[in-house]
């Protein structure tokens, strides 16, 4: 399956995409997607405050490590198929990342082996189940849809100017400033209410997209400020799309070597034009 993507716009901080992420090009429904169940009105005030110290965590370091569990639903009239992915992905400012994906059901040993490499110029595509690896640019893998599938959360530090990020290292960025440094123009662009999931409460960033139209959803643990799992649903090509990234651990500053970002191909492996890390 190939949908096209483009610009999902800087999303509260937790996600944040950006010109330079080109993301899914959806038509979502008129109303944001309501997964979980809200034990708070509409009417809540949007907690910006919560929302400075979410991007304040996610911005303290230039390198972090994140293992997540993937679900990608696609319908369309009556039918359903349900990709499953544990990723465990290293990224480091500069656009270097090293992505290690499973196609893995919750509860089932992940069997390791497909990775997706940057060395910050060009992405290696490794699928161990096929014996295949190519090499494409950096922008052209952005272009894909294929980095949807290995983390949403992750790609928030790929291109993030430094400078900027030293803004919030240096203790400036607050409830009064949070949505100006996002570039949000008002508290109209983003709504947020306390919502039940899994037996957890969490405080839950909407944003919709005023050009697009889609809308992404950021849970946020309201007592640590850390981002737990973040959803994206809609409709392309007749398809109804739900992807949830629910993330199982985060590490900040994790060990890196001269090889982290750096792919060698195994021996007998063939090398092919494209390659797509999605099995569908």
């Amino acid at each position: 399956m190939k949908f096209t993507l483009k610009a999902i716009a800087f999303f509260t901080g937790l996600a944040m995409f950006g010109e330079a992420a080109n993301a899914v090009q959806l038509g979502l429904p008129q109303q944001p997607p309501n997964h979980g169940t809200s034990i708070s009105q509409a009417t809540e005030p949007l907690d910006l405050s919560l929302l400075a110290k979410s991007v304040t965590n996610l911005l303290q370091s230039d390198r972090h490590q994140t293992d997540s569990q993937i679900e990608f639903r696609v319908g369309s009239k009556g039918t359903e198929t349900t990709i499953y992915l544990q990723s465990k992905m290293i990224t480091q400012s500069g656009k270097k990342f090293r992505a290690e994906v499973a196609y893995t059901k919750p509860g089932e040993a992940a069997k390791t082996g497909n990775l997706v490499i940057s060395d910050g110029k060009q992405v290696w595509i490794y699928r161990s189940d096929l014996r295949q690896y190519s090499v494409t640019s950096y922008q052209d893998f952005k272009d894909s849809s294929d980095w949807v599938l290995i983390g949403i959360s992750s790609f928030v530090f790929l291109d993030f100017p430094e400078e900027d990020r030293k803004v919030v290292v240096d203790g400036n960025l607050s409830d009064k400033n949070v949505l100006g440094y996002l570039g949000l123009a008002s508290n109209s662009e983003l709504k947020g209410e306390t919502r039940n999931f899994d037996g957890q409460t969490a405080y839950v960033y909407d944003y919709k997209d005023p050009k697009d139209g889609f809308t992404l959803s950021a849970f946020v643990n309201p007592e640590t400020a850390i981002l737990s799992q973040v959803q994206l649903a809609g409709k392309s090509d007749d398809l109804d799309i739900l992807l949830t990234e629910k993330i199982l651990s985060k590490t900040v500053n994790p060990t890196i070597n001269a090889n982290t970002f750096r792919f060698s191909p195994p021996k007998g492996t063939q090398r092919v034009k494209t390659l797509s890390i999605s099995p569908l």
